[in-house]
């Protein structure tokens, strides 16, 4: 019985490898313009530059994005007072969460994966 168990097995599991899997590959280029977040050795700096200049330049020039993330600085106030966040955890990490996901009215997602 146990042999018989162990080739089935072995059948279903070959059968199974040797059907052909569906893949979608998003094209992607070289993102030039985009921004580059492993900034070893130099965290608050570029902390400071995300916070000061960078968001500011990206609400202006894309008024989806603006909207939403003002959508979730107000859902983020809300949320974050019944939450127990990880240490280092930043208003801005929780915002950027709740802007991307929570599109409900105004879909970000869509809108940056298409840009990116």
């Amino acid at each position: 019985m146990t042999f018989l168990l162990t080739t089935v097995t072995y059948l279903c599991a070959h059968t199974l490898m040797d059907i052909p899997q569906v893949t979608c590959q998003p094209v992607l280029d070289m993102a030039y313009d985009a921004f580059d977040d492993q900034y070893i050795g130099c965290t608050e700096d570029m902390e400071n530059i995300i916070k000061s200049e960078l968001l500011r330049k990206e609400k202006s020039k894309h008024k989806v994005f603006s909207k939403r993330w003002e959508a979730a600085k107000k859902q983020w106030n809300e949320k974050k007072k019944n939450l127990s966040l990880p240490v280092g955890f930043k208003d801005e990490n929780g915002i950027a969460i709740l802007a991307y996901t929570n599109g409900n009215q105004i879909s970000l997602h869509k809108e940056f994966n298409k840009a990116v």
